[in-house]
């Protein structure tokens, strides 16, 4: 079996798990033996519509926006109604088996239970998508090393991440309150670390007059996300490599410095610092803008030293509680600083957007990076 096929498998018992049991349980155990049919048929109409959703995915040719919309609708179902559900059966399966064990109110308790944990999942995840992914923070980091240069010691950042415009589709206002939070930083870069669109360039022409607003002492340096490469919008390699390009054009229309591949060198007070780079190693201290985390310890790591990487790409999967995230997971650095002994560190900003707007706990960020110089 292909990992292809494997991943399906796996897909396909998930849902299962999550979408089907739940509403088999409830149905055979509450509705099955009521009188009247209505209530039986509401109960099933949220997985017969994510089922036909996920169906039409299937269909070749279709529109961008249709598959956005069925996407978002069938992440919305999951989340404010499969996972709810499944909480409450998780609890009255629980009661059932104390009550097997020591006859008593075990079930009707738990029971109770269930239905105040799945209300409770039910508003959470309706309050991440209805106001969740407006709630702008801003996060303040203070990177010390020996190595930073001591003209940059105070040398304040502003890094912004995954925009993912198109989900706000002609929404500016909260684009607007972005940049206004970067500039009130006054910040002496900032640093952009990809994903600016979902899947097309025209995504950004609502919001290039908002964005070349943003104002730094050096500039605005950004790179591509997987998502900027455009392969999310078509299978044709040469359209999605023009689209690509145009995204590039659109960011220097927007006054902003694209940063693929090249390298640029900052001077202050005779010291220097080094943007973006290859991971080649260098004796200047360098800030690598690399938009998946992976790519610290695969190419950076190996080479560099006494380095700062600046990324982004994770979005905390949008979903994060304290200090948890099911993001943990899937890569081992995935929000916040992280530091090697070599001197080496890591900054994973969780961005301000994604592609479907939604936000719960791992709410929408700016990151205002400020370098000090310390002794060794």
């Amino acid at each position: 079996m292909t990992g292809t096929a494997m991943a399906a498998v796996a897909a396909a018992m998930v849902l299962s798990v999550i979408v089907i049991f739940p509403d088999i349980y409830i149905f055979r155990k509450y509705l099955r033996a009521l009188k009247s049919g209505l209530p039986g048929i509401v109960h099933w109409i949220p997985t017969a519509a994510l089922i036909a959703g996920l169906s039409f995915l299937a269909i070749p040719g279709l529109s961008g926006g249709t598959r956005v919309f069925i996407l978002k609708s069938a992440f919305a179902i999951v989340l404010c109604i499969c996972i709810p559900k499944l909480l409450f059966c998780i609890f009255s399966l629980t009661g059932a088996v104390l009550d097997r064990i020591r006859p008593g109110k075990a079930e009707k308790a738990c029971d109770r239970a269930g239905i105040a944990a799945g209300l409770f999942a039910a508003a959470a995840f309706v309050f991440g998508f209805t106001a969740g992914w407006q709630i702008l923070t801003v996060n303040r980091i203070t990177v010390e090393s020996a190595d930073i240069p001591e003209g940059f010691s105070g040398y304040r950042i502003v890094q912004l991440s995954d925009l993912h415009l198109g989900t706000y589709g002609g929404n500016k206002g909260f684009v607007r309150k972005t940049v206004e939070a970067v500039n009130s930083a006054a910040p002496d870069a900032v640093f952009f670390t990809g994903d600016i669109v979902n899947s097309h360039p025209d995504e950004i022409r609502p919001f290039t007059g908002i964005l070349g607003r943003i104002r730094s002492e050096d500039g605005v340096f950004s790179i591509l996300g997987n998502h900027d490469c455009c392969t999310y919008g078509t299978h044709d390699k040469d359209t999605a490599g023009k689209w690509m390009m145009e995204i590039i054009g659109t960011e220097k229309s927007m006054g902003w410095i694209p940063m693929d591949g090249k390298d640029t060198v900052i001077t202050r007070n005779g010291d220097s610092l080094r943007i973006c780079g290859t991971a080649d190693g260098s004796r200047l201290y360098t800030i690598y803008l690399r938009h998946n985390p992976a790519q610290w310890r695969d190419s950076i790591l190996p080479q560099a030293s006494g380095s700062l990487t600046l990324s982004g790409h994770t979005h905390a999967l949008q979903f994060k509680i304290g200090r948890f995230s099911p993001c943990s997971w899937l890569y081992r650095e995935w929000d916040g600083l992280y530091r090697e002994r070599d001197g080496n560190m890591l900054y994973v900003s969780t961005g301000t957007g994604g592609t479907l707007p939604f936000r719960l706990g791992a709410w929408p960020a700016i990151d205002i990076i400020t370098l000090v110089r310390v002794q060794e």
